[in-house]
């Protein structure tokens, strides 16, 4: 059994009691480029002969799977990491779906700590019994905890500054995330 990595403690941003911050950035998976790549050329090596052969209905088949398999892990070559007043969202750049999405409401702690693959079920989009996690990488990462208890880690270059933000963000007095239109 593997031991889980001590947690640092995340401080908060220096915010003035009225102040709201936001952090975004975008991030590149490459092992989903890979991926993609791969599934893409090994459909193709198997599906086009079948076409030329002159068996239309098994390449068209062929390349519906193809579609249905590149394209959700296609849609997590990039994607876009928001922390703000209404909490943290990840949205797939491609195809503009969001991925996941914690209210501010609903968090009741964020930490940063090392991130293995392995103790949050390999690479990719994970989900296990009381926790997820999109791992993309070894390394720095992000854990929010619900106030119901579950987990959700993601790596992250610089993950102190999204988690300090979330923790400050979330300590505000409710009168100024509901200002800004958010439930609190």
């Amino acid at each position: 059994m593997t031991s889980v990595p001590a947690a640092s403690t995340t401080s908060m941003l220096p915010l003035r009691e009225t102040e709201v911050g936001a952090w975004s950035r975008i991030i590149t998976a490459n092992i989903f480029i890979w991926a993609t790549l791969v599934v893409v050329a090994l459909s193709t090596a198997v599906y086009v002969p079948i076409t030329f052969s002159g068996d239309i209905g098994s390449g068209v088949f062929g390349l519906v799977i193809i579609v249905v398999v590149a394209v959700p892990l296609a849609s997590f070559i990039r994607l876009r990491i928001t922390v703000d007043w209404r909490g943290l969202r990840i949205v797939s750049l491609l195809l503009h779906i969001p991925l996941k999405r914690i209210p501010l409401n609903k968090i009741r702690a964020v930490e940063t700590m090392e991130i293995r693959p392995s103790e949050w079920g390999c690479w990719g989009y994970r989900i296990m019994p009381g926790r997820s996690a999109l791992v993309l990488r070894a390394g720095p990462g992000m854990v929010v905890t619900n106030i119901d208890g579950k987990q959700f880690a993601i790596t992250l270059d610089d993950p102190e500054t999204p988690a300090a933000l979330l923790n400050t963000l979330g300590s505000q007095p409710s009168d100024v995330t509901a200002s800004l239109g958010g439930p609190r």
